[in-house]
């Protein structure tokens, strides 16, 4: 058993975002452990039952030992053996009206995979029917909230996915769109959110250059220029996080799927062979 101290931070979040924070944090510092518990009989008993290294949490930090425990063991454990236990997450991204819900759809029932539908779409369409103009009640609240459910819905879609066999699961946006909306509505930026940008973990970014405006309902018109400048931005945050991305520069529905169906046909190819090896 490996004991240390952690100082936990003095954020005013809910219990479930600083569950993540401190999942995510905690992996990185220390990556040769790969369970993480918050109660001594519990990881003393499995630590003599599976003898792995664990860490003690000896300090009282704003977790849950439920939650993190599932978390590091679907998205960040440390050993070979549980990562490849792990179903490749594919992410489809880019600025509203880029076509990614489309294509995310579309990917996912090629592939007869789990799908992670945007919730900030279902946050904000559910919203709408109080005012039109979604993004003048958004309040930073929301935005954690939006990035905490989608994390989840994530974690949920994997467990479904291994269960049922699954090749892989489709992911509709990330928590870099959402720190980016973040930033554009109250010009800042949000450490939980920004956090979970940095630690999430997906085997291939598809980011889908904007295509011509599509109204849904519940945006507003925007310039061209204006959503050149925000694809431009989103880019850049990719870079800054050093999240590599693949650009689809394609504009037609159909070779656009074509593209993305190619490379992960070629990914879940390598992680067979992988896996065999």
């Amino acid at each position: 058993i490996i004991e240390q101290i952690i100082n936990p931070p003095q954020n005013d979040v809910s219990d479930d975002a600083c569950s993540l924070a401190w999942s995510q944090f905690l992996m990185q510092k220390f990556p040769s452990v790969t369970h993480f518990g918050g109660g001594e009989p519990y990881i003393e008993m499995m630590a003599k039952k599976q003898k792995k290294q664990f860490i003690l949490i000896q300090r009282i930090v704003p977790f849950k030992a439920t939650v993190i425990t599932a978390f590091t063991n679907l998205n960040f454990a440390a050993s070979k053996q549980i990562r490849n236990q792990l179903i490749p997450k594919i992410l489809i991204t880019g600025i509203e009206s880029s076509g990614k819900s489309t294509i995310a759809v579309k990917v996912a029932a090629k592939l007869k995979s789990e799908l992670v539908v945007e919730y900030g779409r279902i946050h904000t369409d559910i919203m709408s029917g109080v005012l039109d103009q979604t993004d003048l009640f958004m309040n930073e609240q929301d935005l954690i909230d939006i990035a905490v459910r989608h994390n989840k819905m994530v974690y949920k879609a994997v467990e479904r996915a291994v269960n049922q066999d699954f090749d892989c699961v489709v992911v509709d946006t990330d928590h870099v769109v959402t720190g980016e909306f973040f930033q554009r509505f109250f010009n800042k930026r949000n450490q939980i959110i920004d956090e979970m940008s940095m630690y999430q973990r997906y085997d291939v970014v598809f980011f889908l250059k904007k295509i011509q405006f599509v109204q849904d309902g519940s945006r507003r018109q925007i310039d061209e220029d204006q959503r050149a400048i925000w694809q431009q931005k989103l880019l850049d945050r990719y870079k800054e996080l050093k999240i590599q991305v693949v650009e689809v520069n394609i504009q037609d529905i159909q070779g656009r799927l074509q593209f993305i169906m190619n490379q992960v046909n070629d990914l879940i190819k390598q992680r067979e062979k992988t896996l065999s090896e």
